[in-house]
């Protein structure tokens, strides 16, 4: 007789799926806090370039708390990847970088006391870029000596293999080569990225 699982072939009704229908989940943008402030990142419009950031004007902007860029917050690297403990992977990233290393790399942080104050400050930032060599696609990053990060542009390796594969090559009639690309996978999440933090009354 099959074994009984739990879960195993069954159909669960999730615990929030009603809430979520009926409009009821709330969500970290949802949240109001008292003295609530509202971040946005600036982030490059460069491959890989060093940025020299002018906040001045960003700074005149009502509404606008602070601005934010790699000199302001601590030089702590880490690696965003690193989604489990005893994984190893380059630690050579940052909150916030004074060389962009990718499109979309975080470069400035406006803080302001309201979402539209804070993307008039983002729109008011004054971004200089030194645009520096740019690895882009595979074969470059394959090939490339270290441009924008030490040699060489891999991200991670692994190798996945069974049987002997050389004599398969060797018995093989005929043998195709092809290369091929697929887009990045993600989630289709119902919430954008944010994160919300207070400091409670014990500090």
């Amino acid at each position: 007789m099959p074994k009984a699982f739990r879960y195993i072939g069954k159909s669960l009704e999730r615990l929030d799926a009603t809430d979520k229908i009926c409009g009821r989940a709330q969500y970290v943008e949802d949240m109001q806090r008292a003295g609530l402030l509202v971040g946005k990142l600036y982030t490059s419009e460069k491959a890989h370039a060093r940025v020299r950031i002018d906040k001045e004007k960003a700074l005149a902007i009502p509404g606008v708390v602070a601005v934010f860029t790699h000199a302001d917050v601590p030089q702590n690297p880490y690696n965003s990847n690193q989604w489990f403990p005893g994984a190893k992977t380059d630690e050579d990233e940052y909150l916030l970088h004074e060389t962009a290393r990718h499109v979309g790399d975080r470069i400035a942080l406006v803080v302001a006391t309201t979402g539209e104050a804070a993307e008039r400050g983002c729109h008011a930032l004054k971004v200089t870029y030194e645009e520096q060599p740019a690895v882009i696609g595979l074969d470059q990053a394959m090939e490339s000596s270290g441009q924008a990060k030490p040699a060489p542009q891999l991200a991670f390796e692994k190798t996945l293999a069974c049987g002997d594969i050389e004599k398969g090559f060797d018995q093989a009639r005929h043998l195709i080569e092809t290369r091929g690309t697929t887009p990045k996978i993600h989630h289709a999440a119902i919430e954008n990225h944010s994160c919300l933090a207070e400091i409670d009354p014990f500090g």
